[in-house]
């Protein structure tokens, strides 16, 4: 049975992920015209519309690994090694190595075509790393972070299930806290296949199943006041990017600070309380909603490519 109120979550973060990389073309702009001293501070009247309406997604990609491990880690099937490593090569691994392709030929057309890029060897050498490090383009990290979780989950789904549920949620948490210490000040991984980035992303994984599974009373009222809540923490976050970023300049050479990374603190929280308060949501099964979100991974996979395309 559908649950439409985690249909509607990841399709509402689909859109995030989308407005995410939209408006980071902005600020990745506005950053250089800052540092390169071509732009005064009176002429930037927008770009803090612009830091929180990249600020404000930011949720997206926790509440997927959360979606993914409150429905996964619930799963008896799961435990089954054979089973779900056959099943993530049909679901995760295959798409993930065709879409990879696709995005390396394009990023050949990018420098031999459109020649984004003067130096030909150095963007050929800059493919093959990034290629190495599971990143043929910039959004298929989380692809390949993805593939580390799911090569995890059925170890973690017995863990589960040899102690109470009670020890589970104290471990999730722990560990959810331990990985935002430990990364929130970890500037850059440019491995994404880098299993300790994965192991961390766990913490994720595992409060997604223990939120789904702790929250058995509905409350449109409450869940709306903590999804609103959370939009306001992640405006607040926005504002400290756009004094970092455009401000000062400094968020992408010398502060080495992610203010709106996934394990900002402030982003953490917000996500949390998002997939709380989407969890809390009563919404009756909507066949509208199912088919928008049976097609949310594909969405995620070829947007990219789109918007590329449509500059």
């Amino acid at each position: 049975m559908r649950e439409s109120n985690y249909d509607l979550l990841r399709i509402v973060s689909i859109i995030a992920v989308i407005l995410i990389h939209v408006s980071a073309t902005w600020i990745y702009g506005y950053t250089d015209f800052i540092v390169e001293g071509s732009h005064t501070l009176k002429e930037f009247s927008y770009p803090v519309v612009v830091c929180i309406l990249n600020s404000i997604p930011r949720f997206a990609v926790p509440c997927f690994i959360m979606l993914s491990g409150a429905f996964i880690l619930a799963s008896e099937k799961t435990k089954d090694y054979k089973y779900f490593y056959k099943k993530s090569i049909l679901k995760i691994i295959i798409p993930t190595l065709i879409f990879s392709v696709i995005y390396i030929i394009y990023r050949f057309i990018e420098i031999y075509v459109f020649k984004l890029n003067s130096n030909q060897n150095e963007a050929l050498k800059e493919l093959g790393i990034d290629i190495l490090n599971g990143k043929p383009y910039y959004h298929m990290w989380y692809m390949s972070m993805l593939i580390i979780i799911y090569l995890l989950a059925p170890i973690v789904s017995r863990f589960k299930d040899s102690i109470s549920i009670k020890n589970f949620r104290i471990v999730a948490y722990v560990f959810l806290i331990i990985s935002t210490i430990c990364r929130w000040r970890v500037y850059k991984i440019d491995n994404a296949f880098d299993i300790g980035q994965g192991f961390e992303y766990l913490g994720y994984f595992m409060v997604g199943y223990v939120i789904r599974y702790d929250i058995k009373n509905k409350s449109n009222l409450k869940g709306l006041l903590l999804i609103l809540t959370a939009i306001l923490i992640e405006v607040g976050a926005g504002f400290l990017e756009y004094k970092y970023q455009i401000v000062e300049g400094v968020y992408e050479f010398d502060l080495k600070l992610e203010v709106v990374s996934p394990y900002s603190p402030l982003i953490v929280i917000s996500s949390i309380l998002i997939f709380i308060g989407f969890s809390m949501l009563n919404i009756k099964e909507n066949k509208v909603l199912s088919y928008l979100a049976n097609h949310v991974f594909i969405v995620y996979l070829v947007h990219v490519l789109l918007y590329e395309l449509s500059k």
